[in-house]
């Protein structure tokens, strides 16, 4: 008996010499966590079984209500955490210039608190949580600081619960497809249960069906709100799943993952904004990523990019350049129309797709090789074409000497490289490859087909090829099933962009105007995109002529030009040819105005899935971009962003009176007036169209 009390009295003390507990610190506690413009609270509560939890409250009102925090692991090392320590409330008043994005200068304003917990039935499981209230939001982060003197741990799931007020409005990302919703929290518990088959094998397969990150909840009229996760490393990226126990109640939801400890997890961040328009205005994921990592930052360019995939197959009719006609091909005779076409007009980037040293997904083909594919009957069968015509539109590129071409135009060549390279030579032999790019000049690489299991090992083997172009100066764009964007442009600025959607005129489809405006309100909250707009020659068959291009392309050509500004990303990769935009020079003035980088960013309208407006500002020069559903809309927007002092001509691209996404694609109109900022202006988009302006001071 004596031996018991006094082990137990070693464990209290213990914990109090650990922390520096006062005796009265592991009672029922509440701290509160305010927003510099207090309209934000997170509460931070002990329940009578010691177990933290947090709430928010927004405006005075409710939010999410009480909810835990903790891993799931082996043995419950860390599923209940109990408080052992007071903390004290820092006051953060930042600021920082990103090498590019959504605006030229951010504040980075916070308050913060760090509390100590350790698990409930173990002194020894000692976990750091650290809570940041900013006025748009509120993030929180786990530092797992000890578990039984070990130095790893296998975290099998998050336990951070989001329990709100009511049933609200859910979307949610959907890969390459159109986000899904809205669907009430109501009947998610139906759609993330997991799913239980029998295989041809005969054996008991469980898939998990999570919703993956970002989601958006509408819980108008009071906010709108959307839950993702920043500075994501060392872990596999966070999912959610409705959790049956609560009402209105979704769980975060990780694959199984070993971390070294001590291990900081991600920020779990929570954006609330009153509207949808301040969503897509937010830099609050990319804030809560460490400063850049790049010492020298003046290699790094942003701004328009052309894909030769998109322009395979394309005809010209004959003319007096073409008297016999032409077709675009994968040729260094069309990709160097391209790339003149991009010099004349001071763009940086020429991205070459997947084919260049042969069949990708074949070991034997070899990436410093460059050659033709012979299986033109195979790739016919893929592209929904003929042996013949691909043998006739694909020949050999001399990747070395068309990057030379390339320099020489001052554009910069994105070679293409599939990840079976480094999944036969490693990451030292997938190193060596780059170096060889970079010797031969490259500017950068687009990668695809990352098909890495577990996850944690995908964002780990991510971050370590962002690291190495990093070193080498290289530019980097992952598509084909990317991990999610969560704000790492600011630690890697050479991180320009990734195919977290569907890039446009790729694989089996096209995005229809609602399907456009559905991803951009949610797949964008994670951060930049590769979408690859910009088609336009719409009037011909796109879908017969072009191997890459599937399905028709659902927009006007006015409604083209505005996806490109209206998306972010570091690289704005158009979709045709030369002569397209040659035909439409008026029309592609106002391309030649996108940058990737700017210095202010506002979204004048916002109706998810039916019409977004936005305007960026580059040195003095405010451009605007509109896009409409299918429905097409009359806007009347106010021109007070304009600065007061000056007016403005404004040149205005609007699709015609008899414009339609589907019948008429081609048809606007060019105009310039006189704006100054106390002015409203009014324009009108086609079903499926869009409008653009340019506003130049005087």
């Amino acid at each position: 008996m004596m031996k018991q009390c006094f082990l137990l009295c070693l464990v209290f003390v213990l914990i109090l010499c650990t922390r520096s507990v006062p005796l009265n610190a592991i009672q029922p506690t509440s701290l509160t966590l305010h927003s510099p413009d207090k309209r934000i609270a997170v509460n931070v509560n002990t329940t009578q079984n010691q177990r933290v939890t947090y709430s928010v409250v927004f405006k005075s009102q409710p939010i999410i209500t009480p909810s835990s925090l903790g891993f799931e692991t082996d043995n419950n090392h860390l599923n209940s955490l109990m408080p052992v320590a007071n903390t004290t409330i820092t006051a953060h008043d930042e600021s920082y210039k990103p090498t590019w994005g959504k605006r030229s200068f951010i504040e980075n304003k916070f308050n913060q608190f760090t509390l100590s917990t350790v698990s409930s039935n173990n002194p020894y499981n000692k976990v750091d949580i650290v809570f940041r209230a900013y006025n748009n939001g509120i993030a929180f982060r786990y530092i797992i600081q000890s578990v039984n003197d070990t130095n790893t741990i296998t975290l099998n799931n998050d336990n951070t619960e989001f329990n709100f007020t009511q049933d609200l409005s859910v979307y949610f990302t959907a890969g390459e497809h159109a986000p899904k919703g809205p669907y009430p929290f109501s009947s998610l518990e139906k759609r993330t249960r997991p799913i239980t088959r029998i295989d041809k094998h005969g054996k008991t397969r469980t898939r998990i069906n999570p919703l993956h990150s970002p989601v958006l909840i509408d819980a108008s009229p009071l906010a709108f709100i959307s839950i993702h996760e920043a500075d994501l490393i060392n872990i596999a990226p966070l999912k959610y799943r409705a959790n049956p126990d609560k009402p209105n109640s979704m769980r975060a939801n990780i694959e199984a993952s070993t971390v070294t400890v001590p291990f900081t997890s991600p920020w779990r961040v929570i954006t609330i904004t009153p509207n949808l328009n301040q969503q897509l205005e937010s830099t609050l994921i990319e804030q809560l990523n460490p400063p850049c990592a790049i010492d020298d930052t003046t290699w790094i360019k942003t701004g328009v990019a052309n894909t030769e995939n998109r322009n395979w197959g394309a005809i010209i009719p004959p003319n007096d350049q073409f008297p016999e006609g032409y077709r675009y091909g994968k040729t260094m005779d069309s990709y160097k129309r391209l790339i003149d076409h991009l010099s004349r007009n001071n763009h940086p980037f020429f991205m070459v797709d997947s084919g260049w040293y042969g069949n990708q997904r074949d070991i034997e083909s070899d990436p410093l090789t460059p050659k033709q594919v012979n299986d033109h009957e195979t790739a016919a069968k893929f592209y929904r074409s003929t042996p013949e015509l691909m043998k006739m539109y694909r020949g050999q590129i001399d990747m070395p000497a068309l990057i030379k071409y390339g320099k020489e135009c001052n554009v910069g060549i994105i070679i293409y490289i599939n990840d079976l390279i480094r999944r036969e030579r490693g990451m030292d032999g997938l190193r060596q490859v780059f170096e060889t790019y970079k010797q031969w000049g490259a500017a950068g690489i687009k990668y695809g087909f990352m098909k890495e299991s577990p996850l944690q090992s995908k964002v780990n083997i991510t971050r370590q090829i962002v690291q190495i172009c990093a070193d080498l100066q290289l530019y980097i764009n992952f598509h084909d099933g990317p991990i999610h964007p969560s704000g790492e442009q600011r630690t890697y600025p050479n991180f320009l962009t990734r195919e977290y959607c569907h890039a446009q005129g790729d694989a089996s489809r096209c995005y229809k105007p609602n399907e456009f405006l559905r991803t951009i309100f949610v797949n964008m909250l994670a951060g930049p995109l590769d979408m690859q707009n910009g088609f336009f020659d719409l009037s011909s068959n796109l879908v017969a002529e072009r191997f890459q291009v599937r399905q028709p392309v659902y927009s006007t050509v006015v409604s083209e030009a505005a996806r490109c500004m209206i998306v972010d990303s570091g690289m704005i990769i158009l979709t045709d040819h030369d002569i397209a935009y040659d035909k439409k020079t008026d029309l592609f003035q106002f391309i030649n105005h996108l940058t990737g980088k700017w210095d202010q960013t506002k979204i004048l309208q916002a109706q998810y899935g039916k019409l977004i407006t936005t305007a960026r500002k580059i040195n003095n020069t405010w451009l605007i971009a509109s896009v409409s559903d299918e429905q097409g809309s009359t806007n009347t927007i106010n021109l007070d962003f304009l600065d007061p002092n000056k007016t403005y001509t404004a040149t205005l691209f609007e699709d015609a009176n008899d414009a339609h996404y589907i019948d008429n694609p081609e048809a606007y109109t060019v105009k310039t007036t006189t704006v100054k900022a106390n002015d409203s202006l009014t324009f009108t988009a086609a079903p499926g169209g869009g409008f653009a302006a340019i506003f130049k001071p005087n």
